[in-house]
């Protein structure tokens, strides 16, 4: 069966997020989340709890202390990042064929996208119109669909990916796989019942225009993820918030290296 058609199929036929994963969504969907609620979500799942202790242990965060306990790694390195993780070994786990190098390449430019789009909701509240880790959340997932296609053609999409960017790289996604990555990722997160507001930013997040309420949100996962090395944008966010922007992402490579080391 083919790429194209595969991608076609009904969503029944998509592959099913992770029950961890999925309550993680839930989670992400709910800003007055408590600690005890993520760990109570993670506890059960080994994987996803050996991938959060391995990263409270990494030399990038450097505690004092050996940090054995889940609770406590969630309390260290925060709610969202712990989320961030469970969510990507759910999304990994699906396609463990894709080649490893490809795939952290792109996650790591995927949480340096959801830190930039964080950095900037919280640097302009008034604009978003969405809590700040809703947008890490769409950053974190924008290529989801590189991921999808990867698993489905490794030598070929990783031939793609090296030589066309951009329109380009769209263009030959839609003539072999039926859509480009940005569609296909708003396909699958629309099976996993993450919120619309969610799939439209991961849908379209190199354009068209979505509406007015999602506009600015829009806009800054535009430039985050122009910042953190992908498509260039036009974009409304000052010159001098955009150099910040480049300094904080680049302050943060470490946490995104070391996020990639734990999940790969």
């Amino acid at each position: 069966m083919g790429t194209a058609r595969r991608l076609a199929e009904p969503p029944s036929s998509l592959p099913t997020l992770p029950a961890v994963a999925a309550r993680i969504v839930t989670l992400f969907a709910s800003p007055d989340y408590r600690i005890a609620d993520v760990v109570q979500a993670l506890e059960h799942d080994p994987p996803v709890t050996s991938r959060v202790l391995k990263l409270a242990n990494s030399a990038y965060y450097g505690f004092a202390r050996r940090v054995d306990r889940l609770e406590q790694a969630v309390v260290l390195l925060g709610g969202v990042t712990v989320q961030a993780l469970a969510l990507a070994t759910g999304v990994l786990d699906l396609w463990r064929d894709a080649p490893p190098e490809s795939v952290r390449g792109l996650w790591i430019h995927a949480y340096l996208t959801a830190e930039g789009s964080r950095y900037l909701a919280r640097r302009r509240p008034d604009d978003v119109g969405l809590h700040p880790d809703a947008l890490f959340l769409a950053g974190l997932l924008h290529d989801v669909g590189k991921i999808w296609f990867l698993a489905q053609v490794p030598e070929e999409y990783s031939e793609l990916l090296a030589r066309a960017k951009g329109p380009e790289l769209r263009g030959e996604e839609a003539g072999r796989f039926g859509e480009h990555h940005g569609t296909a990722g708003e396909t699958l997160l629309s099976a996993w019942g993450f919120p619309p507001s969610t799939t439209a930013l991961v849908g379209f997040h190199h354009g068209p225009t979505l509406r007015a309420d999602l506009r600015q949100a829009q806009a800054l996962l535009a430039a985050a993820n122009a910042a953190a090395g992908g498509t260039p944008a036009d974009t409304e966010v000052p010159q001098a918030l955009m150099e910040d922007l480049a300094d904080h992402l680049e302050a943060r490579r470490g946490a995104a290296e070391a996020f990639v080391d734990a999940l790969v």
